[in-house]
């Protein structure tokens, strides 16, 4: 048999132009899949500081109904506080209140920044486990006392006081109030917007943070780190068993939490929160999201449509061939043994385009991660001041290797397979004739 790698390297030098074509159409078909890959890699798999992500479950939304009245929103204070204390398979409960302004922070020098801020309670740290590097969360003790205390990443810690270890302990003027620097964490990526900010604050620090809304509707989010091997359905069922007892003690207004919380797979798609809305407020308008089937089709067609194409080349280099492949039936040869050897050697120049595709789709991310990473909902919620930054987590990973081998592999067995076997059907005496024709 062959070696695939010389067979591929001489069908470079033989045919430059064809062969270029080929590893060009697999890169770019490669690029292609290997970007949806990576974006959906970002968005689902444990990524700094959203390492728990595949522990972690989602309680936003929150839907009230009365005679001639709708509304939705984020939650009340005393509503979440109330509904999710001692839930069933819950670890740990963090809150975050979404009114929380991106007040510019003054520099040493005078000048402003704006700081992506969020006011949060101090589990935050324990469900989405920041890296300190200097200092510490602010404590229980201290989100008791009101006290204005602060988190901060380290740019910003840079921006102000030069190093992580000099900010800790110093003031921080924010809205025209003073706080103290408690810890320093690592940066963080806007690609993990639940848990992305430049500050970090107690929401007890903030009058008004337990305001009472009768309707219920507020601006809390709570984030909840299930037990290992957790059972959502019965953390469901209890919520919305609580939710219900609420409703019935109202008398007025009917509550509903559209089947949360959602594990972070169903955060990210999230159409049957979608499909419960509907439902509970009675209204088809409300648009559906594309479900991640929507997406795996594309990635299919993607891989299908310039295999197809690459077919063609394939096809014309086996037909070049045939008087070849005719003298080696003559010898012998089955013509399994020779439709691997096709495989094996259009494999071989796949795995090459595919490794050009590779690095083309790390390019292109890098380049325009602020785009490309905004794909189904990752955008960048805050503004051109916050960069989306890639780390080598999000490029770097087993799963995007292993789909771009699946995406070498598929196009292989697509573009060479069948023109192969269908050039191998030829009895020996045409083969060896097809020059002649």
């Amino acid at each position: 048999m062959n070696n695939p790698l010389r067979a591929a390297i001489r069908q470079m030098r033989q045919r430059p132009l064809v062969t270029t074509l080929y590893l060009l159409g697999v890169a770019m078909a490669v690029a292609t899949v290997m970007i949806l890959a990576i974006v959906y890699h970002t968005r689902l798999s444990d990524i700094y500081p959203e390492t728990n992500r595949s522990r972690t479950t989602y309680i936003s939304y929150l839907g009230a109904k009365s005679p001639g009245r709708l509304r939705m929103g984020y939650q009340s204070y005393q509503y979440i506080q109330q509904w999710t204390d001692s839930l069933p398979e819950v670890e740990v409960v963090a809150l975050v209140n979404s009114n929380c302004p991106n007040n510019a922070v003054e520099m040493s020098d005078g000048e402003l920044r704006v700081a992506i801020s969020k006011a949060v309670s101090p589990e935050f740290f324990i469900v989405f486990p920041y890296k300190f590097l200097a200092g510490a969360p602010f404590t229980k003790e201290q989100f008791d006392n009101h006290e204005k205390v602060a988190v901060i990443d380290s740019q910003l810690a840079r921006d102000l006081y030069g190093t992580p270890e000099q900010a800790v302990g110093q003031p921080l003027t924010r809205g025209g109030l003073v706080y103290e620097i408690c810890g320093v964490v690592k940066d963080a990526s806007t690609v993990t917007y639940e848990a992305f900010a430049d500050l970090f604050i107690p929401y007890t620090s903030a009058t008004g943070y337990d305001e009472v809304d009768d309707q219920g509707i507020g601006s809390y989010k709570a984030y909840l780190l299930m037990k290992e091997g957790y059972d959502i359905e019965k953390t469901r069922k209890e919520l919305a068993a609580r939710v219900d007892r609420t409703s019935a003690t109202d008398g007025v207004w009917i509550y509903s939490v559209f089947g949360q919380p959602f594990t972070h797979l169903e955060q990210t798609f999230d159409p049957e929160m979608v499909d419960n809305a509907k439902n509970f407020f009675d209204e088809d308008d409300i648009e559906s999201p594309p479900s991640w089937r929507y997406y795996l089709v594309v990635g299919i067609i993607l891989l299908l449509v310039p295999a197809l194409n690459l077919s063609g080349l394939v096809g014309g280099n086996v037909r070049e061939r045939a008087d070849e492949m005719g003298i080696r039936k003559s010898f012998g040869a089955t013509r399994r043994t020779l439709l691997g050897e096709i495989l094996a050697e259009n494999l071989t120049l796949t795995i090459f385009g595919a490794i050009l595709g590779l690095a083309l789709s790390w390019g292109l991310i890098i380049t325009w991660s602020d785009w490309i990473l905004a794909i189904n909902g990752g955008e960048n919620y805050y503004n051109e001041d916050f960069a989306t930054v890639v780390t080598p987590e999000m490029l770097f990973s087993p799963v995007v290797f292993l789909v771009a081998l699946a995406a070498a592999v598929i196009l292989n067995l697509v573009s060479a397979l069948l023109p192969a076997w269908w050039a191998l059907r030829h009895p020996i005496v045409e083969s060896l004739n097809s020059d002649r024709r």
